[in-house]
């Protein structure tokens, strides 16, 4: 019986790569607490965002502005892939809060995290693109 190599882990994205991640406007999913103090996600959409914020549309809007109000720590994860070794993806932790003006909510950045699996698997599991 012939053993396969175990895949590795993710390896971190630099600060510059993150940045271009997030910048082209993403969808991704927001974690918060409830107000009754369950862990709850709604999908999100990156509008737009800088080292500071970043501005969110979410398909629940009740959820989200009810936490943003509360201004409770928050998670976003956003993530692109077609296969394992083309994982990438950006995770951000920090603060919802509401714009003064209109619906916007947005993520006040404490932590960012980029993360890829490119180049964590061995050579043979790595993926061969098959003829069109």
């Amino acid at each position: 019986m012939t053993s396969l190599s175990p895949r590795r882990g993710p390896r971190r994205l630099d600060q510059q790569s993150v940045s271009a991640f997030l910048s082209q406007g993403r969808p991704g999913a927001v974690c918060v607490e409830s107000e009754s103090g369950d862990l709850v996600a709604a999908p999100a959409w990156i509008d737009r965002s800088d080292a500071d914020a970043i501005n969110l549309v979410s398909a629940d809007r009740k959820l989200i502005r009810a936490a943003a109000r509360r201004q409770v720590r928050a998670c976003l994860v956003a993530d692109e892939f077609e296969t394992y070794e083309s994982i990438h993806g950006v995770i951000v932790r920090g603060v919802l809060q509401t714009e003064e003006h209109g619906d916007a909510v947005s993520l006040r950045v404490e932590k960012t995290a980029g993360f890829t699996f490119a180049g964590t698997l061995p050579p043979e599991l790595v993926e061969e693109p098959g003829p069109d």
